[in-house]
């Protein structure tokens, strides 16, 4: 799966272990090819083991994957899911409940 973004490099993301994990702020990500790396501290970067499932919310897309290990201060993210946030949005109401009569 190829980067969806505009830009290969950016700054605030959100991280967080599915199914239900506490987000973390990251310090800055960018994409290598199908890889994102992460740069967290050193204690986000303890609670995230290789193999995890992760999402990741870049702002105007949220990504998910799997923790395929570390490099210095970053996570290095497989990425196998890109959902845009404004695909999501325009297809919103197809998903909502229909009115009762």
């Amino acid at each position: 799966m190829a980067h969806q973004g505009s830009d290969s490099r950016s700054d605030v993301a959100l991280l967080r272990r599915l199914p239900d994990g506490n987000f973390h702020s990251s310090l800055r990500h960018r994409f290598e090819g199908t890889q994102l790396l992460i740069d967290v501290t050193p204690a986000v970067l303890g609670e995230f083991t290789n193999s995890t499932p992760v999402e990741i919310d870049c702002g105007h897309s949220i990504y998910l994957g799997e923790v395929s290990g570390n490099r210095d201060s970053s996570l290095i993210i497989q990425i196998a899911h890109y959902i845009s946030k404004a695909a999501l949005a325009s297809i919103h109401g197809i998903w909502s409940e229909p009115a009762l009569p």
